[in-house]
C-alpha cells in the first residue's frame, strides 16, 4: 500500500478523540495497582501463601478446604486416583498445615497433616510467563522424591486453567489445573462467615475483586476493553503498522556497544538472547574478570512481562555454556570471595549468590530483591539517550566491584 495511506492512516490514529479518553481511563483503587503488582506473580504467591498459611491468616483453613475441593474436581475430571484423598482430606480435621515459599523452586508447597492421610501440594502460579523447559516435570519429580511417604498433588493454577506443556503423564505425582476463578470462588465461600466489621472480610473482599477485575479481566475491564476495540475496528491498520514498527533493542544496540567498547576497549565480549537477529538480552563480559575466576554478567534486557528495559549483574548456574565457569564449580572461592567484601564494605555482596525466582539458570551477585525497581531504567525511550543511560548503568556496577576483583585470582 502506498506510503501516503500509511502516514494518513497514523494521522487518523494520532487525532482520534477517543484516544485521548483513554489517557483519561482510571480504574478503582486498589492495593495491588497502588504497589504496581497487578500481574506480578511473586506478588501473587505470596498473596495465595498467605491466605493458606496458618501463621498469617486466622481464617486459613475456611480457605483451604475449598481450594482443597476444587482440586479434587480437577482430579476427578483428570480421572485421577488421587482425587478420592484430596476430598477426604478437605473434609477431615488437620492436625498441622506448613505454608513454604520456593521450595524446590515450586512457588507454594503446603504439608498437611491429617487422619485421613497425610498430603503436599505444589502449586506453580503462572499469571503471564512460560514455562521453564520441563518446569512441571522437574517439580512432579522434586515432590515424589521429597514426601514419599505423603500424597502429592502438582497444581498448575493460571487464570484460564489450562493445561501444562511441561507435565509428566508418567509421574505418580498428578497435575491438578486450576484457574483463579477456583481462588476467587474459595474466597468468596468463607465472606459469610467473618465478621462483618473485621478487617479479615475487608482484605478477602479487596483480593477477590482484584483477581476477579485485574487477573480475569472481568467487569471493570470491559469500559477498556470496548474502547479499545473501537478503535481498533477505526484504525485496524495505524495500529498493525505500530506494532510491525516498534522500537526494539536492536534500535539501541549499536550506541549501547559502542559506548562501552569506548569504556572498556577488546576487554568487552557480547552475546546475545535468543540470538543475534531478534534479541531481548544483551549481554557483557569482561574477559580479564573471567580469566581470574569471575565469569559475572552485565545484562541489559528487556522484561519479558513487564515490557521494561533493565539493567543486572548476574551469575550463570550454567557457566553461560562453559562448565569450569558454572557457580558449582567455583561456589566454595566465590563464597569466601563474597565473604571477603563484605566484611570491607558492608552487606554489598549476596554470599549465597541466590537463584532469581522464575529466571532460569541466572543467580544474583549484589544483595538485592529478586526484581528490584531500581534495576529499570529511567528513560525507556529506545533512543541515545536510553542507550547512554544503560551503558552509564553498566560501568557504575564494574567500577563498583572492580576493587574487589582485581585484586583477588579464584583460578589460582
Amino acid at each position: 500500500m502506498p506510503l501516503k495511506d500509511d502516514i494518513e492512516a497514523l494521522r487518523r490514529l494520532r487525532f482520534d478523540p477517543r484516544l485521548a479518553n483513554l489517557g483519561s481511563y482510571v480504574p478503582p483503587l486498589s492495593l495491588f495497582r497502588l504497589f504496581g503488582m497487578v500481574r506480578d506473580e511473586l506478588a501473587h504467591s505470596r498473596m495465595l501463601a498467605s491466605l493458606l498459611d496458618p501463621r498469617r491468616h486466622r481464617n486459613h483453613e475456611l480457605i483451604l478446604r475449598p481450594f482443597l475441593h476444587e482440586i479434587g474436581l480437577a482430579l476427578d475430571k483428570a480421572n485421577s486416583p488421587d482425587a478420592a484423598s484430596v476430598h477426604r482430606v478437605s473434609e477431615a480435621p488437620m492436625s498441622r498445615v506448613a505454608v513454604r515459599l520456593e521450595l524446590f523452586r515450586i512457588d507454594i508447597v503446603v504439608e498437611i497433616d491429617s487422619p485421613d492421610g497425610d498430603m503436599v501440594l505444589g502449586i506453580e502460579n503462572k499469571i503471564d510467563a512460560d514455562e521453564q523447559p520441563r518446569q512441571i516435570a522437574r517439580y512432579q519429580r522434586a515432590l515424589s522424591r521429597g514426601y514419599p511417604n505423603r500424597t502429592a498433588v502438582m497444581v498448575f493454577l493460571c487464570p484460564d486453567a489450562r493445561a501444562p506443556s511441561t507435565a509428566s503423564p508418567s509421574s505418580k505425582v498428578p497435575v491438578a489445573e486450576i484457574g483463579y476463578r477456583s481462588v476467587v470462588s474459595a474466597i468468596k465461600s468463607v465472606l459469610d462467615m467473618v465478621d462483618l466489621n473485621s478487617q479479615d472480610r475487608l482484605s478477602l473482599e479487596e483480593t477477590a475483586r482484584h483477581i476477579e477485575e485485574d487477573i480475569l479481566s472481568s467487569s471493570d475491564n470491559t469500559e477498556l476493553r470496548s474502547m479499545v476495540r473501537e478503535l481498533w475496528e477505526d484504525h485496524g491498520r495505524a495500529f498493525r503498522l505500530v506494532e510491525r514498527h516498534k522500537p526494539c533493542m536492536a534500535d539501541i544496540q549499536q550506541k549501547y556497544e559502542e559506548i562501552l567498547g569506548e569504556y572498556f576497549g577488546n576487554d568487552a565480549t557480547f552475546s546475545y538472547y535468543p540470538n543475534s537477529r531478534e534479541f531481548r538480552e544483551i549481554r557483557m563480559q569482561l574477559c580479564s574478570w573471567k580469566k581470574k575466576g569471575f565469569p559475572f554478567i552485565l545484562m541489559f534486557y528487556l522484561g519479558p512481562n513487564s515490557g521494561l528495559l533493565g539493567v543486572r549483574l548476574l551469575l550463570s548456574d550454567n557457566g553461560h555454556g562453559d562448565a569450569q565457569y558454572s557457580y558449582s564449580a567455583l561456589q566454595p572461592k566465590l563464597k569466601e570471595w563474597a565473604e571477603r567484601v563484605n566484611e570491607s564494605v558492608g552487606p554489598m555482596v549476596d554470599e549465597t549468590f541466590a537463584p532469581i525466582l522464575r529466571w532460569t539458570y541466572w543467580r544474583r551477585i549484589l544483595a538485592e530483591e529478586n526484581f528490584p525497581p531500581t534495576a529499570a531504567l529511567n528513560k525507556q525511550s529506545f533512543d541515545e539517550v536510553c542507550a547512554q543511560e544503560a551503558a552509564e548503568r553498566v560501568i557504575t556496577l564494574v567500577e563498583s566491584l572492580r576493587p574487589y576483583v582485581e585484586k583477588v585470582d579464584l583460578d589460582s
